[in-house]
């Protein structure tokens, strides 16, 4: 059906907002999904996500008790560009970013317009990646992200 996400070698294809967010829950296992911290997202239109608040792909969630896998997919940014993706502090939560924690992924053309991550102490922030390990790769990027602590 419209927005199934599809096996981990195959590309999900995100052109909306709702899609770009169920992409999330697929990652982070929420929404009665399993976690899958390869899966790959392709962006095909620009999307405004103010209708939401992000939670970072592959980010602590307290209320499950563990911390995810680092995100280790390819997400394909397309050129295309993700506006007013807004996220809250909330106790537990520890990274601030598109992604909240990768490693061996690689996120490219990816461009964030008029982002504000708001966060707590402890927290780490990036505007694409919060916290990048085992050889990561980001390429052509742009983001205009600003990160608040409260």
């Amino acid at each position: 059906s419209d927005g199934d996400i599809v096996p981990d070698t195959y590309f999900q294809n995100i052109d909306s907002d709702v899609k770009l967010a169920r992409f999330m829950c697929y990652v982070n296992g929420l929404n009665g999904y399993s976690a899958h911290d390869n899966v790959n997202g392709k962006l095909t239109a620009d999307i405004d996500m103010s209708h939401y608040l992000w939670l970072p792909i592959a980010v602590k969630d307290p209320s499950q008790g563990t911390n995810p896998s680092p995100y280790s997919g390819t997400f394909e940014g397309g050129g295309h560009v993700v506006t007013n993706l807004n996220t809250i502090g909330l106790v537990g939560y520890d990274r601030y970013g598109f992604i909240g924690k990768s490693s061996g992924a690689t996120v490219k053309n990816l461009f964030l317009i008029d982002c504000n991550y708001l966060g707590i102490d402890q927290s780490i922030y990036g505007g694409v990646i919060a916290e990048m390990n085992g050889g990561s790769i980001i390429g052509n990027y742009a983001n205009s992200c600003e990160s608040i602590w409260a």
